[in-house]
């Protein structure tokens, strides 16, 4: 039962992601995934709303399910992007 509610967590991150964060987020995104990078890659107000929000959805939804972090996600997310996509188009 908790995976499926985990389950239900990414299909909503990934949704929100392409509702609220519309102009940044990148493909098969999760909120974790963008917060992570943003933690990672930016500096300024994007850098500080994602260290501000890291902690909180780690300790959430990360941790109760003994899931990656956030930085960890966007890790993993960008290995999926390049794995999927060469060159820009879809394998």
């Amino acid at each position: 039962m908790r995976r499926r509610l985990y389950y239900v967590w990414i299909t909503a991150s990934i949704a929100g992601a392409a509702v609220f964060f519309f102009p940044w987020f990148l493909p098969r995104e999760t909120i974790s995934g963008l917060m992570g990078r943003w933690s990672v890659t930016e500096r300024g107000l994007r850098a500080r709303v994602a260290l501000r929000t890291v902690p909180l959805i780690d300790a959430i939804f990360h941790r109760p399910f003994g899931m990656e972090d956030c930085v960890r996600i966007y890790e993993l997310e960008e290995a999926a992007r390049r794995a999927l996509y060469v060159r820009g188009e879809l394998t």
